[in-house]
């Protein structure tokens, strides 16, 4: 009998065939072609006042409305255009991303899909959300790599300020980042930043409240923009966090662009190290099987993973060999920081020799296998040229996506049904 291994079941059990029902009709707002259901609307406010830890009173509910809608509003024109270049986010990476969202919230792998199914959340709210932001992502990385250019000269300015910035105190942060889209608007943000600021201090979740609310690629990875010394940032963010001590939240910042909240959560002494880190590459490749699942229905699909396991002794043989089947899934995972995965991905990835793949998991999804592809130890002090290239590179990336976004939003025909003003 083929048993089931459950903390990858529970990892990966994103999809749920429930649809929504709930004010099936009803109307929140049209973008371009494609339509926010009042009920989509209602799930994903639920949604980001269950997962931050904020009060659900109607006073909330009222006060995160618009921010909600005009997240989905951007999610909608972000999804639009990406399939316009036929570019859509993999099962598989939409599986990566609801794990690592798990692990920023500290919460233990499945403890999300049961708080979400104990909540009557269905899952597709959260997949959804986070399929936008991948396939966004993945249009930007397609559109412009190969416009941006990063010089020598740009590297090596860059790894002198490392050299100087290893003898200056260094600040872990995360922000929160509220945009202005117009003059009229400029209050609003402001209070909805105030409002965020005293729930976070009285013990809302930062990670999960920028997941759900902040409009900058941090976002993605709950806020965090990592160790920086103060002068790193504006002048104006640097004086918010000057007095701020490990744990603290500042008042809102007000920018050209809109308004910063910012966490410290951490603070080292000049010279003390960060800490090194080993960077994994590896391929997740999901076999998939329908339930209802029985010996007979997952043995001949078991029988095809464990066959393609076997005789890959490379990653490069193992893509080779799942691409002759269509309906496997793959997901190539470049460089993840070990620091950052759940802790039974690490021990299992850890646990396999380069070139080695594991004997076939099941999970709700299928079988899954994964194999790692390259170990790489890392010291955030002393960064490679090619390491200080690829931050220069998604930096310049965050700019162009930013000024896409307001294109797309400024070229975007919005017929808001409900009552409320998102400006």
């Amino acid at each position: 009998m083929i048993k089931r291994i459950s903390f990858l079941a529970l990892l990966l059990a994103l999809f749920c065939t429930h649809r929504t029902t709930f004010a099936a009709y009803e109307i929140a707002a049209v973008v371009n072609d494609r339509i926010i259901s009042a009920a989509d609307l209602e799930y994903r406010l639920k949604l980001a006042l269950l997962s931050s830890g904020l009060e659900d009173s109607e006073e909330a509910r009222k006060s995160l409305r618009d921010q909600i809608l005009k997240m989905m509003i951007d999610e909608a024109l972000q999804l639009s255009t990406a399939e316009k270049y036929d570019i859509k986010a993999t099962d598989t990476e939409v599986l990566q991303a609801f794990n690592e969202f798990e692990n920023r919230n500290n919460m233990q792998s499945g403890q999300l899909k049961a708080l979400l199914t104990t909540n009557s959340i269905p899952l597709e709210v959260l997949y959804n959300q986070i399929r936008a932001n991948l396939s966004w992502r993945e249009y930007i990385h397609a559109r412009y790599q190969g416009m941006v250019q990063i010089g020598e000269q740009d590297i090596d300015r860059s790894m002198k300020q490392f050299e100087v910035k290893k003898d200056k105190p260094q600040i872990l942060v995360s922000e929160i980042f509220l945009s202005v889209e117009s003059p009229e608007s400029t209050l609003k943000v402001e209070e909805k930043a105030r409002e965020f600021v005293q729930e976070l201090r009285k013990g809302a979740q930062f990670p999960a409240l920028a997941q759900q609310f902040s409009q900058n690629a941090s976002a993605a990875r709950g806020g965090s923009i990592g160790w920086v010394a103060e002068d790193d940032l504006d002048s104006s963010l640097a004086q918010a966090i000057k007095n701020l001590q490990a744990g603290e939240v500042s008042d809102p910042v007000k920018t050209q662009n809109g308004y910063y909240i910012l966490f410290v959560k951490d603070r080292r002494s000049s010279g003390e190290s960060i800490g090194k880190d080993t960077l994994l590459s590896f391929m997740q490749v999901l076999f998939p099987a329908s339930p209802p699942f029985s010996d007979e229905s997952l043995q001949p699909v078991f029988n095809q993973a464990k066959s393609i396991a076997v005789n890959s002794k490379s990653c490069g043989l193992l893509k080779t060999l799942a691409k002759a089947d269509k309906s496997i899934q793959m997901r190539e995972v470049q460089k993840a920081r070990m620091s950052d995965m759940a802790p039974q991905l690490k021990n299992m990835l850890l646990n396999l020799g380069i070139g080695t793949a594991n004997e076939p998991l099941l999970t709700d999804m299928g079988f899954i296998v994964f194999m790692v592809c390259a170990k790489e130890e890392i010291n955030p002090d002393n960064p490679t040229k090619d390491e200080v290239r690829g931050m220069l590179f998604e930096q310049k990336l965050e700019q162009l996506s930013q000024r896409e976004m307001r294109d797309t939003r400024r070229a975007a025909h919005i017929d808001i049904r409900i009552a409320g003003d998102i400006s």
